[in-house]
């Protein structure tokens, strides 16, 4: 049989099959991350962007 490696014929194949998942897995989990980052991010720049709003509860009117 194929030895891969160092584990013969077909109990290769049921340790390789769940490297990759992992692999994918723990793939996919990076990209959720990155992707919350930089929407993070992008809010966070849109916000400084944004004009200061006077505030509604102080009032510059006196008697």
């Amino acid at each position: 049989m194929i030895d891969v490696f160092g584990i013969d014929g077909f109990e290769g194949v049921f340790t390789i099959v769940p490297l990759l998942f992992w692999a994918a897995v723990v793939a996919a989990l990076g990209w959720v991350v990155r992707r919350a980052v930089r929407q993070g991010r992008a809010l966070a720049d849109e916000r400084q962007r944004r004009p200061v709003e006077p505030d509604p509860t102080s009032s510059t009117w006196q008697r």
